[in-house]
């Protein structure tokens, strides 16, 4: 009987001691990478204020423009700290301490209807939807047109920099493109 007891005694501890352990990211930083230092090579201009950023996936390239003040980061096939996508590239302003926007390739993304209210707009000359949960002014997807809702961006933690960079992450999104012919 005593060894009954010990051994559940034993089985309890393990299970709560296991439900103390946290897969959740500790501090902002574990969010996203810190910001990629990159310098201009012979091929780009001292004087473009773009950079042209590709991602390179198992169904497409995804192609952005990204202005002076952003940073980004690559984020490939199965990288854990992908939020919404497959595959992609996350950017935010420098000075933005917390928060990104995901852009990328999502073979699985579904919406949810409740509380959704979409808008529509036209980026990179092709109809997108812009999708808002909750009369939030921060729009949480935007569902690219012309790529059977697989090219999507989505907002992470964007509150403390949005009122400040939104236009200016409107017109980055009007760069984005998926050169999906590697994907039928």
């Amino acid at each position: 009987m005593k060894k009954l007891y010990v051994a559940a005694l034993l089985t309890i501890s393990l299970l709560l001691t296991a439900c103390g352990a946290s897969n959740t990211p500790e501090t902002e930083n574990d969010l996203i990478d810190p910001p990629i230092e990159k310098t201009l090579d012979s091929t780009e201009s001292q004087n473009d204020p773009l950079e042209k950023i590709t991602q390179s996936g198992p169904c497409g390239t995804i192609c952005l423009s990204l202005p002076k003040g952003w940073s980004y980061i690559m984020r490939n096939v199965d990288d854990e700290k992908l939020t919404t996508c497959d595959y992609g590239i996350q950017i935010r302003p420098d000075d933005a301490k917390s928060g990104y926007v995901e852009i990328g390739y999502s073979s699985t993304f579904g919406l949810c209807g409740t509380g959704l209210e979409t808008k529509y707009v036209t980026l990179s000359g092709k109809s997108a939807e812009v999708c808002y949960y909750d009369k939030s002014p921060i729009w949480s997807f935007v569902i690219f047109g012309d790529t059977n809702h697989t090219l999507i961006a989505s907002t992470i933690d964007t509150e403390s920099w949005w009122d400040t960079y939104e236009n200016e992450l409107m017109s980055i999104l009007d760069s984005v493109r998926l050169d999906n012919t590697s994907c039928s």
